[in-house]
């Protein structure tokens, strides 16, 4: 699966450039993925509600990536409303899943999203 190397996402095959930032996308996982298994934790229904969530676990020092579920090459809409599943490194799950929590009661990120493990 292209990856970007900028933000660490995830595209479906034929995808040729991140569609949030533009960087052409690499065909094999960045290298911090080598011997790394990740969880996926966390589904975000809004970009922007992802973006906030990797930034609070990349403050934390957990490593996150995002793949997003568009149907669409195409992004319409700027994909402000585009399913974005976050992993991290299984070892991390269950503090990612805390930050997430407190972030949620705090009114950082909304409610909509759905814990996945």
């Amino acid at each position: 699966m292209p990856f970007c190397p900028k933000c660490k996402s995830e595209y479906r095959a034929g995808v040729t450039h991140c569609a949030d930032d533009g960087e052409a996308l690499i065909d094999a996982a960045p290298d911090s993925l080598d011997a790394v298994s990740l969880v996926e934790v966390y589904a975000a229904y809004r970009v922007i509600e992802a973006d906030r969530i990797r930034s609070l676990l990349e403050d934390e020092g957990i490593a996150c990536f995002s793949r997003g579920l568009r149907r669409a090459g195409f992004p319409t809409g700027a994909g402000s409303e585009a399913p974005t599943r976050i992993a991290v490194p299984l070892e991390k799950a269950a503090r990612a899943v805390e930050l997430i929590e407190q972030a949620r009661k705090d009114e950082i990120v909304s409610p909509d999203g759905a814990f996945l493990h």
